[in-house]
């Protein structure tokens, strides 16, 4: 059996909306991946979309995709901005793209030494989850 092979996305977001959470959020980005690329792509990109972890104080998240399908994901977490204008005021920004859970944990550790409230909630991300 052949081992699927994931790639974690920290995108970092500021949004002026009360509404956004982890399902509108996956929400939006399945839709436009369904507009930008078809069908086809969309269904391959389905299976292994998934928010890993949202974060409470709402400046970050971590996205896992296949590894194959990496490159649709950051075109449409790019232009996804420019689509949900009329919508939203919401700017993402990947910040970092790591093979495991715990890359990320440990970049967003580093990232947040200064703001202690940020620290503590990335301490408590579960990396043994799937």
């Amino acid at each position: 059996m052949v081992r699927l092979k994931n790639r974690y996305l920290v995108v970092e977001f500021q949004t002026k909306s009360e509404n956004t959470d982890s399902k509108w959020f996956l929400q939006a980005i399945r839709d436009s991946i369904q507009e930008l690329f078809g069908d086809i792509v969309y269904g391959k990109i389905l299976y292994s979309l998934a928010i890993k972890y949202w974060s409470t104080t709402g400046t970050f998240a971590i996205l896992r995709t296949s590894r194959s399908q990496l490159k649709p994901v950051l075109a449409t977490l790019t232009i996804l901005p420019a689509k949900l204008s009329g919508k939203t005021t919401t700017e993402f920004t990947v910040v970092h793209v790591g093979g495991t859970l715990r890359t990320c944990k440990k970049f967003l550790l580093k990232k947040a030494t200064a703001d202690e409230k940020t620290k503590k909630e990335v301490e408590q991300i579960d990396t043994t989850a799937t």
